[in-house]
């Protein structure tokens, strides 16, 4: 079997329409992902803090608590559907650059803050 120049090219366009199609839906089931990981986690560290001793707020804590509830709202605010304006002028691939570089800021910057939130939690767990 031999491809033809117009075979790759029609084969390539039909699944970058497709990946078009599906950004915002990977999005969302992403943001959906690390809101369950977000509140979880919260739930874990108040769940083996009030087994050792009633629950008693400490800085620790209260920083656990204020960054996880911020990895959450960065989870909510992926969920929610984005609009995209596609113009006669757009370009489908810069679009879409666009917003697979803005969909891997919002990952990063919930990581960093989710992994705030579980340090002072777990810091809170062991040296308390």
């Amino acid at each position: 079997m031999k491809l033809r120049g117009d075979d790759t090219a029609s084969a390539v366009l039909e699944w970058f329409k497709e990946e078009v199609k599906e950004a915002q839906a990977s999005r969302h089931e992403l943001g959906k992902f690390y809101f369950g990981v977000s509140t979880a986690s919260m739930g874990v560290i108040v769940t083996i803090k009030k087994l050792e001793a009633p629950l008693k707020m400490d800085w620790t804590m209260g920083a656990a608590f204020v960054f996880l509830a911020l990895s959450a709202l960065i989870a909510m605010v992926m969920t929610s559907p984005k609009t995209w304006r596609l113009y006669e002028d757009t370009d489908l691939f810069d679009e879409y650059n666009k917003h697979v570089r803005e969909n891997a800021r919002f990952m990063w910057v919930w990581f960093l803050v989710w992994g705030l939130g579980t340090a002072a939690g777990i810091y809170s767990v062991l040296h308390n």
